[in-house]
């Protein structure tokens, strides 16, 4: 797993790549359903964390997104994307900082 967190004058941003078999073309859109899930049910749910995710933060202002396939890279998994905007008073002091674990 891959995680980055860029910053810069006017937002920040999450991104996380998995090594996992990816998301099909044709499942794109259903990760970010409430109770979507590929995998077996399990007592306490699934399907939560991509739907709250975009939620929380859709409702400020921001998004959370599936990024396309590589077509370029043999690499397997799936990149998400978080991007929240930072509020007016934030963006003056904001560093152009990118950290990657």
């Amino acid at each position: 797993m891959e995680v980055w967190l860029l910053v810069d004058r006017d937002a920040v941003e999450v991104r996380v790549r998995d090594n996992g078999p990816g998301v099909p073309a044709d499942l794109a859109g259903s990760v970010f359903v409430r109770g979507f899930s590929t995998k077996p049910d399990l007592p306490g749910g699934r399907g939560i964390g991509l739907a709250l995710a975009r939620m929380v933060c859709r409702r400020r202002g921001g998004d959370v997104t599936l990024s396309p396939a590589r077509p370029d890279s043999d690499l397997p998994g799936a990149e998400f994307r978080a991007v929240l905007p930072l509020a007016a008073a934030e963006r003056q002091d904001a560093p152009g900082t990118e950290v990657t674990r």
